[in-house]
């Protein structure tokens, strides 16, 4: 069986501001097909795993931990499903 191509995105949902945590929510489709992406994804800042979680629904909210002003680089890894296949999104996020 073909696994369908994983199409990962992630939106800040609470942008954090120095000192504040804040958090991403993580959205896995599979292109081209009607199954809901399921597993488990890694959250890393700065190339230090923040946050784990398993996608419910195609969907899952991780924390950010406080950091300092400036811009980061948020990488999220999902490892994939037997449906889905494993992908990668990085996004910049700004603090102030």
């Amino acid at each position: 069986m073909r696994k369908a191509k994983a199409q990962t995105a992630v939106k800040v949902v609470k942008k954090p501001t120095a000192g504040k945590s804040g958090s991403v929510r993580v959205t896995v489709t599979a292109k081209g097909s009607s199954v809901r992406a399921g597993g488990s994804y890694v959250v890393k800042v700065r190339g230090k795993v923040v946050a784990k979680g398993r996608l419910t629904n195609g969907t899952g909210t991780a924390r950010l931990p406080k950091l300092a002003a400036g811009k980061h680089k948020v990488q999220v890894s999902y490892k994939g499903s037997p449906q889905v296949a494993k992908a990668n999104r990085t996004i910049t996020v700004t603090v102030r």
